[in-house]
């Protein structure tokens, strides 16, 4: 089994129960890429293409709390790790894989990052405006856009209601970013944005940054355009008026090439 290192690696440290849950996680990841066609094609294709652009190899692993799943790139150990959350449910893993594997293949393209230099750490909100298209657009190609959607279903008022709640955002900025990463992480919701309380009042800045992600091509392989399209989303950020909610200086675009 290509998990087995993740299981070995994981099951001392966990609690009976809790390595039987690990088990059926890898075990049901591992059947997916088997025997669903399509996600076998969509794992093989970005496995290759992680390889071939970054020289680094796709692995899975399982948490035991944080994000329900997460894509990061560790250049120095030569990775993209998946990690899913271990109290993941079977009917979510299918849509989370599938998603996670299009956050993999837009590392895989070389494709730009935000990173926020005072706290030495990425800025997934900025990267994700762009990222989280790109996983459907892969979706479709695979034939796989309603299991990659899946996990969009019946957030339209969960997202109004988390944004209209004053203490979910500390900074004016984060609020007004959100609005956009909604937006374009929820296409559905584009209809019921009015009901979004910071888009009504930021309408003009908001869709200037819809317009740019929808306009950019990142399955184009044309890097530079996709750099020069956050770098633009980043000074339509930096030059808000209303200082509490303009993005800090140093908040920042990075370039992968």
């Amino acid at each position: 089994m290509f998990l087995q290192k993740i299981v070995s690696e994981t099951i001392y440290q966990a609690q009976r129960d809790e390595k039987n849950k690990i088990i059926a996680i890898s075990e049901a990841i591992e059947k997916l890429i088997i025997k669903e066609k399509n996600i076998k094609s969509l794992f093989d294709e970005v496995s290759t293409l992680i390889k071939l652009n970054l020289d680094e190899t796709l692995f899975f692993e399982i948490s035991s709390g944080g994000s329900k799943a997460t894509t990061l790139e560790d250049s120095k150990l030569k990775k993209i790790f998946i990690t899913l959350r271990e109290d993941i449910s079977e009917d979510e893993i299918q849509s989370v894989l599938v998603h996670e594997l299009g956050e993999a293949d837009y590392l895989a393209r070389k494709l730009p990052i935000a990173f926020n230099v005072r706290e030495d750490e990425l800025h997934g909100r900025i990267i994700e405006l762009f990222s989280h298209p790109h996983c459907r657009r892969l979706a479709e190609i695979f034939g796989l856009e309603e299991v990659e959607g899946l996990y969009r279903n019946n957030a339209n008022d969960i997202c109004i209601h988390n944004h209209n709640e004053k203490s979910k955002y500390d900074y004016g900025w984060q609020k007004l970013l959100g609005v956009a990463w909604y937006l374009l992480t929820y296409p559905d919701l584009w209809e019921f944005r009015k009901r979004l309380a910071t888009y009504c009042e930021f309408a003009d800045t908001i869709d200037e940054i819809c317009e740019i992600v929808n306009n950019t091509d990142t399955m184009s392989n044309d890097i530079n355009l996709v750099e020069e399209s956050m770098q633009r989303i980043i000074n339509v950020l930096h030059s808000v008026e209303n200082s509490n909610y303009k993005l800090p200086d140093y908040i920042i675009m990075k370039s992968r090439k």
